[in-house]
């Protein structure tokens, strides 16, 4: 029913082929639209950047969007094919200013871990940011890399 829409579940699943998850994000977003925003329930809501992972033949595209935010607010760490993706978007105004009568935009730390299907290239692995989108290039590799490594994030 909802899946018609086109609407993308939270997490890397496609709506049409989990209905149910689909059914549950729309209830949680007429749940928070008609809830009304105190000053306690105001840190309940928490930036949370919505992402796709594509595969192609030599590579795998993850992208991000990551509105308010620059490439050196994002974090990016590939470890044992898992890439991380953490940093936090602040607020921009002060709650000591006034009381806001409506808050719909997100703020607060952010972490996402994605577990890739293979083995890949972590040193060839790149990052950029431009209008909010962050595309991360993470070619595949036939031989098992270990450790760690920072990808640096650069701005178009």
């Amino acid at each position: 029913m909802f899946g018609a829409h086109g609407k993308t579940p939270r997490g890397l699943v496609r709506t049409s082929h989990y209905p149910m998850l689909s059914l549950f994000d729309e209830m949680n977003r007429l749940f928070e639209d008609t809830l009304p925003l105190t000053q306690n329930n105001r840190s309940a809501t928490s930036f949370r950047p919505t992402i796709d992972l594509c595969e192609k033949e030599r590579e795998y595209i993850l992208t991000g969007e990551f509105p308010g935010l620059e490439a050196k607010d994002i974090e990016i760490e590939l470890r044992d094919n898992i890439l991380t993706l953490s940093g936090e978007k602040k607020a921009c105004c002060d709650d000591k200013e006034g009381d806001h009568l409506h808050v719909e935009r997100a703020f607060g730390s952010f972490k996402r871990s994605i577990q890739l299907p293979e083995e890949v290239d972590e040193d060839n692995t790149t990052a950029e940011m431009k209008n909010g989108v962050l595309t991360v290039r993470i070619p595949k590799s036939a031989k098992v890399v270990r450790g760690a490594r920072k990808v640096s994030v650069t701005s178009a």
